[in-house]
């Protein structure tokens, strides 16, 4: 679970919510107001400080001094505020936390689980089985599609427990940690029939545009995302199994053994693969799974992902 430092205690006040309408044109122009309001206010660490919260502490309480203030007053920085110049405008050194992956930073990845939590044993099996789907099962090659580190689950502010969708991913993500820096779900829907639900935003955190798309697609989804530009809607739009609707993102039931589910995916893979090569692919990728699985009549809700390969 991520630091209870990174949630912002008692909940995102009410009064602090993402923009209504939908960013266009140059982000710099819009919000050059908040980052002179960001200079002029933001105080560094004093050398004596050892407070391992001072900066997110701070960063919040800009973010409400921000939203509580009249329109005219953020009218007034509007006015008088250059256009911004490098990096440290739009994040100030003396914001940053000295260590983010401890204070500071919701960890989120490429793939991100988005049901409450604890899961219950039979939400475990299906996630550990699809964490598994998430590996090279379409190829001869040992690999991940993405980087297993890239797959998070992701906590609720432990002060309400509020459900993460789609629709509050983006506030959870920076809201709770006031983080100025500026994907993949799996949601229950995910758990039960193998699609993840991949969504692409707008700039006020609004969902864009989303499709429902099998685990072993997202390699190339990733590659179209990392290595070649591509915003997530046009991935659903271009990519061949982009398309929630193609048959090669029909829904399977994820209760079925790990093998007969990619038996159903089989004739939708550009490689030569059979069951000698997914068995031996699996226990190379998830150590004793088959077994578990095979002792649990599909089902191994107590297999440690640990065992992963990494």
């Amino acid at each position: 679970m991520s630091n209870p430092l990174n949630y912002w205690p008692g909940g995102i006040p009410a009064h602090i919510r993402c923009h209504p309408g939908i960013i266009t044109g140059l982000w710099s122009n819009t919000v050059k107001g908040w980052l002179l309001f960001l200079k002029e206010h933001a105080v560094p660490r004093d050398s004596s400080n050892i407070e391992a919260d001072f900066e997110i502490k701070q960063r919040r309480k800009l973010v409400d001094q921000w939203a509580s203030m009249t329109q005219a007053d953020r009218d007034s920085y509007h006015s008088r505020a250059p256009e911004p110049q490098g990096a440290d405008s739009w994040d100030p050194p003396q914001l940053k936390s000295p260590d983010p992956d401890l204070v500071g930073y919701i960890q989120r990845g490429f793939v991100n689980l988005i049901v409450q939590q604890p899961l219950d044993s039979r939400n475990r099996a299906l996630w550990v089985k699809l964490c598994i789907l998430l590996y090279r099962l379409d190829m001869d090659e040992y690999e991940h599609s993405f980087g297993p580190e890239r797959v998070v689950v992701i906590y609720s502010n432990p002060a309400d427990n509020a459900p993460v969708t789609p629709e509050t991913f983006m506030a959870h993500c920076f809201v709770e940690a006031a983080d100025f820096e500026g994907l993949f779900f799996a949601d229950q829907e995910s758990l039960d029939t193998g699609r993840l639900l991949l969504c692409d935003f707008e700039a006020n955190g609004q969902v864009k545009a989303s499709s429902r798309i099998w685990p072993l697609w997202t390699s190339m989804a990733y590659g179209y995302i990392m290595g070649i530009g591509w915003y997530a809607d046009r991935v659903i739009r271009d990519y061949e199994h982009g398309d929630g609707d193609c048959d090669a993102n029909a829904a399977i039931d994820m209760e079925l053994p790990i093998i007969d589910l990619l038996k159903e995916k089989e004739r939708f893979m550009e490689n030569d693969v059979d069951t000698d090569l997914w068995e031996n692919a699996i226990e190379q990728y998830a150590p004793g799974y088959l077994e578990m699985e095979a002792a649990g009549n599909g089902m191994a809700p107590e297999y440690d992902l640990g065992n992963l390969m990494k």
